[in-house]
């Protein structure tokens, strides 16, 4: 399954089904509900190997970092902030800061 040109993973790893026909689609989107409870454990389970720094924050998140290294701040985060599931830090609503990665490789 991975001879499929410039995919790098096996088909069967992707968290859904695999469709190849007009057939196919059409059956899927005919109960999409159904579909997405049946294939939520593993999208999530897909989200959490491939992209766990992936959210609609990560670009705000990218250019704090930027900023703090040219101005030599420190790495760690505010008190007021809060470390969420995928280790990131926000700020409460209102602080007007962006947020930080708390974790960041010295490479």
């Amino acid at each position: 399954a991975k001879d499929l040109r410039g995919f790098y993973l096996d088909m069967s790893e992707l968290p859904g089904d695999v469709v190849h026909t007009q057939a196919e689609v059409e059956e899927r989107l005919q109960d999409i509900p159904a579909y997405e409870q049946r294939t939520r454990q593993s999208r999530r389970a897909f989200r959490d190997r491939f992209d766990p720094w992936e959210d609609a924050l990560a670009p705000a998140a990218a250019l704090r970092i930027i900023r703090e290294r040219i101005q030599g701040a420190s790495d760690s985060p505010s008190p007021k902030s809060k470390l969420t599931r995928h280790g990131k830090h926000h700020a409460p609503p209102g602080e007007g800061s962006l947020p930080r990665v708390a974790a960041l490789s010295e490479d």
